[in-house]
């Protein structure tokens, strides 16, 4: 297990505790390697899933390397267990850090942004729960944002080596890769919230650009039913070409009843245009005008007060 952290949860004080500290509990104890149980976090602990932990002294080494803590070997045991708890299970996660990675990401989405001032400011954050984490059908951690941002949750699905989401990403989903995350990130809250927070404004404009797709289609469906009704409002034989005012008529019927918005005749009026194939300009005056087989389709006067746009 290549993963190293720079503090451990230390249930004897029932608090995080820094390398140097468990060095000197140590040192203490006459240089045995007795320094009491510590684990990879408080909620892994509790659960019956912490991967147990102890600090490496590299102080008098020649090397870079600085203190931290590693796993004690021999733990496939609580790998297997955090690999089913995450959706791994089946996996060869279990022989890798893959599934502690997800645990590590998890808990600090879940424990740790709801808490964090910039994280909340910057996402207007205003509740963080748990999804289904041990299911790779389901989102694991939802955050639920303030009335006055624009959606009412984001869905995070963490991914890694061997864990893929298995459903379709909607709008509000963000498939959170961690597997270029370096070791360091991944244990670390305070590492790991810059890259997270960067991440999350990527995610953010795609999610906006695919909401605004989503809406696009929508409006357009919309304005394709109400040209659907108005035509056969107005024309049992819509073969041919009719009238431009007759079907902008039907439209501001609709405008003024309040049952559509001006936008959504606008676009009704635009695919009227494109189906029957007829070639619209503006005049010298501002006017849109309408010409089809040669000749301009005239709106019998009313025409020239819709404009497109308005």
């Amino acid at each position: 297990m290549s993963l190293k952290w720079e503090s451990a949860y230390y249930p004897l004080w029932d608090r995080p505790i820094s390398v140097d500290e468990a060095l000197q509990i140590r040192v203490q104890n006459r240089g045995e390697y007795r320094e009491n149980p510590c684990y990879n976090s408080q909620q892994c602990f509790e659960e019956g899933l912490g991967i147990q932990l102890t600090p490496c002294d590299f102080s008098n080494s020649n090397t870079s390397t600085i203190n931290h803590f590693r796993a004690f070997p021999n733990q496939e045991s609580v790998k297997k267990q955090v690999a089913s708890s995450v959706g791994m299970g089946s996996s060869s996660a279990q022989y890798t850090d893959s599934a502690i990675r997800v645990k590590q990401v998890t808990e600090f989405l879940l424990y740790e942004l709801e808490g964090d001032r910039i994280a909340v400011q910057d996402m207007l954050i205003l509740s963080v729960v748990s999804g289904k984490i041990s299911s790779v059908n389901h989102p694991d951690i939802i955050i639920r944002h303030r009335g006055d941002y624009h959606r009412r949750e984001t869905r995070i699905f963490v991914q890694d080596v061997g864990r893929s989401p298995q459903y379709d990403e909607l709008v509000d989903d963000w498939f959170l890769n961690i597997t270029k995350f370096s070791p360091p990130l991944i244990t670390s809250w305070r590492k790991m919230r810059p890259l997270f927070m960067k991440e999350y404004k990527a995610a953010e404009a795609k999610m906006r650009r695919k909401k605004a797709s989503i809406l696009e289609e929508q409006h357009l469906e919309e304005a394709r039913t109400i040209l659907t009704e108005i035509m056969k409002d107005v024309y049992s034989d819509q073969t041919s070409f009719p009238e431009l005012h007759l079907v902008e008529q039907g439209i501001q019927l609709r405008i003024d009843n309040g049952d559509i918005s001006k936008s959504i005749g606008n676009s009704a009026r635009a695919l009227y245009l494109k189906e029957n194939q007829g070639s619209i300009f503006v005049d010298g005056n501002g006017i849109s005008r309408v010409w089809h087989n040669g000749s301009e389709v005239v709106g019998r006067g009313w025409q020239s007060s819709y404009v497109e746009g308005q």
